[in-house]
C-alpha cells in the first residue's frame, strides 16, 4: 500500500469514527464516570480520611471531674490521656482536673488525644496551729501556707484588738487534711454598749469563759507559777474585774486559777 492510499484510509476511519454515535456516547460515558469519581473522592473520601475540615476547639475541662471531662471530650471525638497528680492540690477538688494540654480553645482534628492531669493525690494531714491575736492577714497566710482553706468571719462577741484573730473552727490541735476549710473569727473591735462583771469564782475555767462569754465579755488565764498548762477543769481562785463592774463588750476579764498541790 502507498502513502497517498494510507492517508485516504485514515482519513475515511476518522470520519466514520466521528460521525459514529457509538463512539460518543462511550465518550460521555467515560466523562461522566470520571466527573462522578472525582466528586466522590474530593468530597467524601478524601475528607472524610485526612479530616482536612473537620476541626474541633478543644473545651476547658479544667477543675471539671474527670468522668465528666472524659465524657465530653469522648462526644467530640477526642481521645483522652489521663495522668495523676502525685502531691494533692487543696485549692481544687479531688478526682477534678488541673490541667490540659491541649489548652481550651485551641482547633484540632477528630481524634487527637487530650492530655489531662487530674488532682488524685495523697491528702497529708496538718495539725491547726494556734493563730489566736495574730492579724488576720498573718494567720490566713500561716494556715494556707500549711494546706488548709480559710473563711474569715467576724467575731460576733466584741474584743478590744480590732483585727485580730479571736479562735479558729476547728480550733488549733485538730488534725484535718490539706484543703480542709478553717474559719478564721477575728474582731472588730470593742462593742458600743456597757455590760456588767459576772461573778465567776468558784467556777472551772470552762464554765468561767462560757460564762463571760454569754455576757459578749473576753478572758485570758494568767499563768500560776511554773506550770506551763493549765487544765479547763482547774478553778478560778480569783478574777482580775471586780463582779458587778460596768465595762464594754469585748473587755478582757483576767482569770487566776487556783494554785495546784504537789
Amino acid at each position: 500500500m502507498d502513502l497517498k492510499s494510507a492517508a485516504v484510509n485514515a482519513g475515511r476511519y476518522v470520519k466514520d469514527l466521528v460521525l459514529n454515535q457509538y463512539f460518543w456516547a462511550g465518550m460521555l460515558g467515560l466523562l461522566l464516570i470520571g466527573v462522578t469519581g472525582y466528586f466522590v473522592v474530593d468530597r467524601l473520601l478524601m475528607p472524610t480520611y485526612t479530616r482536612h475540615s473537620a476541626t474541633t476547639n478543644v473545651p476547658d475541662v479544667r477543675n471539671m471531674p474527670v468522668a465528666d471531662a472524659e465524657r465530653l471530650l469522648t462526644s467530640l471525638n477526642l481521645r483522652v490521656e489521663t495522668e495523676t497528680v502525685r502531691r494533692l492540690k487543696p485549692n481544687i477538688p479531688i478526682n477534678a482536673v488541673v490541667d490540659q494540654n491541649p489548652i481550651p480553645n485551641v482547633p484540632v482534628k477528630a481524634g487527637r488525644r487530650v492530655y489531662l492531669t487530674v488532682n488524685a493525690g495523697s491528702n497529708p494531714d496538718v495539725v491547726v496551729r494556734d493563730v489566736t491575736t495574730k492579724s488576720l492577714r498573718q494567720a490566713g497566710n500561716e494556715l494556707r501556707a500549711d494546706g488548709l482553706r480559710i473563711v474569715e468571719k467576724a467575731d460576733p462577741v466584741p474584743s478590744p484588738h480590732d483585727g485580730a484573730v479571736t479562735r479558729t473552727d476547728p480550733p488549733a490541735g485538730t488534725t484535718l487534711k490539706q484543703g480542709d476549710i478553717v474559719t478564721l473569727y477575728y474582731s472588730t473591735g470593742l462593742g458600743d454598749k456597757q455590760v456588767t462583771v459576772p461573778t465567776v469564782v468558784g467556777m472551772t475555767l470552762r464554765e468561767a469563759e462560757a460564762e463571760l462569754r454569754s455576757a459578749n465579755l473576753r478572758s485570758v488565764t494568767v499563768r500560776v507559777g511554773d506550770a506551763a498548762f493549765r487544765s479547763p477543769e482547774d478553778s478560778v481562785a480569783a478574777q482580775g474585774t471586780e463582779p458587778g463592774a460596768s465595762v464594754r463588750e469585748g473587755f478582757v476579764v483576767r482569770l487566776y486559777p487556783r494554785a495546784r498541790t504537789r
